[in-house]
């Protein structure tokens, strides 16, 4: 699989910002499955399909569109911002 090179600088947003928290620590949940750091980290280094549904939703929060992880669909500015939401 593998996330492609455009939108690295969101993966790298992620990452800095949960190597900061305790590994053990909830950061979300969905229906009754709570993920912890660790877990987050774990599927956003892979690159497997929990992070690219991850960098979707984060896409979709900057820029109301649906988003498809195809680089000519999405703007660089689009991608700036959604890294710039774990830079805080």
């Amino acid at each position: 699989m593998g996330l492609k090179g455009e939108f690295k600088p969101i993966k790298d947003a992620i990452l800095n910002n949960l190597n900061k928290k305790d590994p053990e620590s909830v950061v979300f949940v969905v229906g009754k499955k709570s993920y912890k750091v660790k877990e987050i980290l774990h599927h956003v280094e892979k690159e497997d399909n929990i992070a690219e549904d991850i960098i979707k939703t984060t896409l979709r929060i900057v820029n109301q569109n649906i988003v498809k992880l195809n680089p000519s669909t999405v703007s660089s500015e689009d991608i700036n911002a959604a890294a710039q939401l774990f830079e805080k």
